[in-house]
């Protein structure tokens, strides 16, 4: 049985060494070329990200609300062009009140000076003009309220008469924003129209002369479409216009607000310092306390 088994492996090994010989050896594939010049291109096309080589971050001098963006960003701009424009109310009611300030300051030491002058006066015996300073004090002070309910009432009335032309202007712009859709829908029956006309007319089923009024008709109602976008443009205009007269009128409220308390807080301190001075005339001449 050994013998056997290793006859079989023998001849099972010479078949597989006959079959591989019979077999058709395969020849590599091999490419050529002929040497020679080419060009070579140097632009390589690629899907990137462009970054910029320098950052640079802007700042205002002064902070307030942004009115307008004049520039995006990639635009291209030069030195000295509006970037932002920033509402200058604040800033105008903040110069405003530092004026009224100072004015009071002003006014302080001015009374202070003729306070001084009144006291010396009245020092010397002179009570009637302390009084009469008291009654000019007294008379000031009643026209400065006066004339603080007169510019508070006037800068108040000027922001009604600022939000109503915002609500007019509105509605005007609604309104010619409603005409363009209509005229626009005219149009399109216009032209229609004037297609039918026109085949009707070729077709010789009409006169061509009612073509031609159709066409007419469709080149004058496209005058209208466009008059009536332009008068949406202005409406937008007036509205932005109406806006910036009610931010105005606030702002001009706001600073008249601020000048009344100054300009009353000043003619009260000039009212209180003659009353002072009164009661010190009075006690002098007749040897009292004046603040008894």
């Amino acid at each position: 049985l050994g013998a056997w088994g290793g006859y079989r492996v023998v001849l099972n090994r010479k078949k597989e060494a006959e079959t591989a010989a019979s077999k058709p050896k395969r020849t590599p594939s091999v490419e050529t070329a002929i040497a020679g010049p080419a060009t070579f291109s140097r632009d390589v096309e690629a899907v990137a990200t462009l970054v910029s080589p320098g950052r640079a971050v802007l700042s205002p001098a002064a902070s307030g609300r942004i009115l307008s963006v004049e520039k995006r960003e990639g635009d291209r701009v030069v030195r000295g062009e509006v970037l932002v424009r920033i509402d200058p109310a604040d800033a105008e009611a903040a110069v405003a009140q530092a004026e009224a300030a100072l004015a009071e300051s002003r006014y302080r030491y001015e009374q202070a000076r003729l306070g001084r002058a009144a006291a010396e006066a009245t020092a010397t015996g002179g009570v009637g003009t302390a009084a009469a300073a008291l009654d000019a004090a007294r008379a000031e002070r009643n026209r400065i309220r006066g004339d603080a309910d007169s510019l508070l009432g006037n800068a108040r009335a000027a922001v009604a008469d600022a939000v109503a032309r915002v609500g007019n202007a509105r509605s005007a712009l609604a309104t010619a924003q409603a005409t363009v859709k209509q005229e626009e829908a005219t149009l399109a029956l216009a032209t229609v129209t004037a297609e039918r006309q026109k085949t009707l007319a070729e077709q010789g089923a009409i006169a061509r002369q009612l073509a031609d009024d159709a066409r007419t008709a469709r080149d004058v109602q496209a005058q209208r479409v466009g008059a009536a976008r332009a008068a949406v443009e202005g409406a937008r205009r007036a509205v932005d216009s109406a806006r910036t007269v009610e931010t105005t009128a606030r702002a001009n409220l706001r600073i008249a607000g601020r000048k009344n308390v100054a300009d009353l807080a000043a003619a009260d301190a000039t009212f209180r310092q003659a009353e002072v001075q009164s009661r010190v005339a009075g006690a002098n001449r007749s040897g009292g306390d004046a603040y008894a």
